[in-house]
């Protein structure tokens, strides 16, 4: 292992994923948040609340430039990947 990032609420992380190019890594938590890491010095970039239910899955789009969350609130969002 080259590097470990561990949530800093202690939740439990579900999905992670890296921008194309390795700028940035996303994770969703248990606690229904994304959490983007800055993969230069691994340290927590920004975090928000993204579904009113667990996250089920998100990805960066090809170009980085933003990523896509669905929810057990059976809602996709696309968000800006800054």
């Amino acid at each position: 292992c080259l590097r470990t990032v561990k949530d800093p609420s202690g939740s439990k992380i579900r999905f992670c994923a890296v921008q194309p190019g390795g700028r940035l890594a996303a994770y969703a938590n248990r606690n229904s948040e994304i959490v983007f890491v800055d993969t230069a010095d691994w340290q927590v970039k920004s975090r928000f609340a993204a579904h009113s239910g667990s996250v089920s899955r998100i990805l960066f789009t090809p170009d980085g430039r933003f990523i896509i969350s669905a929810g057990d609130d059976r809602l996709v969002k696309v968000w800006k990947a800054d």
